[in-house]
């Protein structure tokens, strides 16, 4: 069948353990969205297509202090939501960039950097579970104060955004 041959369909068969989320996609009408697929105990698989503007829409809402941004971006570099949604739909890809080395490098990662925008920032990035997406947070660095040796105001902040907006979010299929 023509299910059978969708790329979130092979990819349940082949780690039936693993959430599936597929890549950026847009509609005939330019809407972007994304499949999540899970294999189910009886060996087919369900898959919702979710509406990446839902998502954006939480993450241009999100602020915390006058300069603070939030986005994700997938693995490949490819940013699929920001608080300036106009970076997603110009297609903003981060692969090769010195930001990008810092997310996708532990040991590269520091809180303070010069983000893809070129602006001065402190930031903090974790690994989205059971994805290949990275989410961001930044303000820009020289409006934070010094904190405490190896801490920074935003170091928590992005598994509090996990946990309170995104999980539910996917949870629900969009």
């Amino acid at each position: 069948t023509a299910r059978a041959q969708q790329e979130w369909f092979i990819a349940t068969r082949e780690r039936p353990e693993q959430l599936y989320i597929g890549p950026l996609q847009r509609s005939a009408s330019g809407e972007p969205y994304l499949i999540m697929a899970q294999a189910t105990l009886e060996g087919g698989a369900v898959a919702t297509r979710v509406d990446m503007e839902l998502l954006g829409e939480i993450v241009e809402a999100l602020r915390f202090g006058e300069t603070g941004t939030a986005y994700i971006v997938q693995n490949d570099g490819i940013l699929l939501v920001h608080t300036n949604p106009s970076l997603v739909e110009q297609g903003t890809n981060l692969a090769g960039s010195i930001e990008f080395d810092r997310l996708t490098n532990p040991a590269a990662r520091t809180p303070e950097y010069v983000n893809f925008q070129q602006q001065d920032v402190i930031g903090a990035a974790a690994v989205v579970s059971n994805t290949n997406w990275y989410i961001v947070t930044e303000l820009l660095g020289h409006l934070v104060g010094n904190g405490a040796a190896g801490q920074h105001p935003l170091q928590f902040l992005p598994d509090l955004l996990l946990q309170l907006l995104l999980v539910p979010l996917l949870a629900s299929g969009g």
